[in-house]
């Protein structure tokens, strides 16, 4: 069997073919792939060894087309079928069985010890917002439409750009890659003209801190044209060579995509759409950078009258459900964040991060006068003071309770497990911190009052 001959077969790039009926041609092509590589991988020949091997463990692409015989963005391959609702124990079996005919020369000169194993990578990435999104992390910002979702977004890259706290939250200075799929090129500027003139500071230089494409700019702009050249293209290559070329430049930036959808023109409701995807900025993107992050937004569906969903304050994880497209965008994601409207113009941001707790806030727009425009615009956001309804609505019964047993000023050892349990009192003193009802001093927790700090 030729080298050649293990390419050619190519299940699912006959248009008329699914999933289903590709199950018996790949179960040939496997059986190919795992004879070959048994006679190869004892070949003298380092590298016919290596593609044989390669090819039998993931190299072989698979299908093509999707469900409705719909051609996928990119082909999936061998190692991604399970994911696909595809078992076939075929390829764990011929793997296995090719893996004891491997020379030695393919194999690892020394297994990495357990000590090893277990004294690297210990440090989670760092925090670029503190409490929100970590480097190496896909996030996902969802809201209804016209909640303020892209003024958000402005109002965090000022903060990004500046290392300003956001909204009580540390953040780390860094520089920001944005692609703006719908805000006119007017409204975008004014909205960082605004945020900058709240804050204090400068306007970000362009593109040396801030790397903005915008579609709905005027196509004279730069960048304006290479996005449109890009997403004109028929396949997502050319896209991601953009977001590449911006990261080799920026190569820890904060990289937002508003809408995800709108960039690479996939359907959020197929499955295999949203996993090539994900994979494709996880492995593509994210490895090759690693001190940068993805934030992606998505909007939530449409309601009907009277229809009413979840709190995102108490139930954040049902509220998240309802994110325009299937489950499959939330699960690819380290961080799940939602923004909502919580009462009158107070807005409610909060979510699920992997593996880490996340806590709600709770904000306010903030307004100036627009230097262009001589207008009162909105300039970004922060923590709304709480007062006794809201502080009932962003803790539970319990933690009111202990809340209202705490003194003004207070050290933690001297209350966890003496009145309060000690894990209640973490994620008590936790959210209030995020809430920005208290602040950490010198060993001293101090409860915010009305009228400012105890001191």
């Amino acid at each position: 069997m030729s080298n050649s001959e293990l390419v050619v077969p190519r299940p699912g790039s006959n248009p008329n073919q699914s999933a289903a009926t590709v199950r018996p041609a790949f179960k040939r092509l496997i059986e190919a792939a795992l004879t070959y590589a048994k006679a190869k991988a004892s070949s003298d020949d380092k590298d016919e060894a290596e593609d044989a091997v390669a090819k039998l463990c993931g190299a072989i692409p698979l299908l093509t087309r999707d469900e409705d015989g719909e051609e996928l963005p990119e082909p999936v391959w061998i190692g991604e079928l399970g994911e696909y609702g595809i078992e076939l124990p075929e390829q764990e079996t011929a793997a296995a069985a090719a893996t004891p005919t491997i020379t030695p020369a393919l194999k690892p000169s020394a297994e990495p010890s357990e000590a090893g194993f277990f004294g690297r990578n210990l440090e989670q990435p760092e925090e670029i917002i503190e409490g929100v999104i970590r480097e190496k992390q896909l996030g996902a910002f969802a809201g209804p439409f016209g909640i303020g979702k892209s003024p958000m977004e402005a109002d965090v890259v000022m903060h990004v750009l500046n290392g300003i706290a956001w909204c009580g939250r540390r953040v780390k200075q860094r520089p920001v890659i944005h692609f703006d799929m719908e805000t006119p090129g007017p409204t975008y500027k004014a909205n960082l003209r605004n945020s900058a003139a709240r804050l204090g500071v400068q306007l970000p230089e362009m593109p040396g801190e801030l790397d903005a494409y915008l579609e709905s700019d005027d196509a004279s702009e730069p960048n304006t044209r290479k996005l449109l050249e890009a997403i004109t293209e028929p396949k997502p290559e050319a896209r991601f060579k953009l977001i590449e070329a911006a990261l080799t430049e920026k190569p820890n930036a904060l990289v937002i995509i508003d809408p995800l959808e709108l960039l690479f023109g996939i359907d959020t409701g197929k499955k295999q759409h949203v996993l090539w995807l994900y994979k494709a900025l996880r492995h593509r993107i994210l490895a090759k950078f690693p001190h940068a992050a993805i934030l992606n937004t998505f909007n939530l569906r449409k309601f009907g009258k009277g229809d009413m969903r979840p709190s995102l304050l108490t139930n954040p994880r049902e509220w998240l459900e309802e994110v325009c497209g299937t489950l499959d965008i939330l699960n690819r994601s380290d961080v799940r964040l939602g923004m909502d409207t919580h009462d009158d113009d107070v807005k409610v941001i909060n979510g699920i991060r992997r593996g880490e707790e996340m806590q709600p806030l709770l904000i306010r727009p903030v307004s100036c006068i627009d230097v262009v425009t001589k207008r009162d615009a909105l300039a970004g956001f922060e923590l709304c003071p709480l007062d006794g309804k809201h502080l009932a609505a962003v803790l539970t019964a319990k933690q009111l309770e202990y809340w209202n047993n705490l003194p003004t000023s207070f050290r933690f050892e001297d209350f966890a497990d003496k009145g309060v349990p000690r894990g209640s009192l973490s994620r008590l003193l936790a959210r209030a911190q995020s809430l920005g009802l208290v602040r950490y001093e010198s060993g001293w927790w101090r409860k915010k009052l009305c009228k400012g700090w105890n001191l």
